[in-house]
């Protein structure tokens, strides 16, 4: 079956979604580190210095990200794998997503700070996940027994 090139524009649609998730998990990476350092004044010296460091990490990391999911789609569209893949990696990041705002939220509880808001995002996250890893188990599912037909 030839690949159309329409398949490629939506992986790259695909793509931009994933990598704003990204920034988005990785602002929140930062963000949970603010609330865990905002209950520990012992390091507030180091403290900074890490942070700036952090930054400097992120942002590596972001461009290994974008690189690495831009090849990973792509050839998702040459083997018709481009939603199985889209939904695994999706899921990860939103269950990392998931994980990071409950942290807070259980960070926050702890001082008594509690934040509904956070609480929400966060099961909401992880409601987005069983989603997700339901369509990809239903889409991996049918790729199996489209490839046993064939055979």
């Amino acid at each position: 079956m030839p690949v159309k090139f329409t398949h490629y524009i939506l992986a790259y649609l695909l793509w931009l979604l994933s990598c704003a998730v990204a920034v988005l998990v990785a602002v929140t990476l930062r963000g949970t580190y603010h609330v865990l350092l905002a209950f520990d004044f012992s390091q507030r010296y180091t403290a900074r210095a890490i942070d700036d460091f952090a930054i400097l990490i992120l942002g590596i990391g972001l461009l290994f990200v974008i690189v690495l999911v831009e090849h990973y789609y792509r050839t998702g569209v040459q083997t018709g794998q481009l939603f199985i893949r889209f939904c695994l990696f999706t899921l990860s990041e939103l269950g990392l997503l998931a994980l990071l705002h409950l942290i807070q939220v259980g960070v926050a509880g702890t001082y008594q700070q509690f934040n509904a808001t956070t609480l929400w995002l966060g099961i909401g996250e992880l409601l987005a996940c069983l989603a997700l890893g339901w369509l990809y188990r239903t889409l991996r599912r049918r790729t199996r027994a489209f490839a046993s037909k064939i055979s």
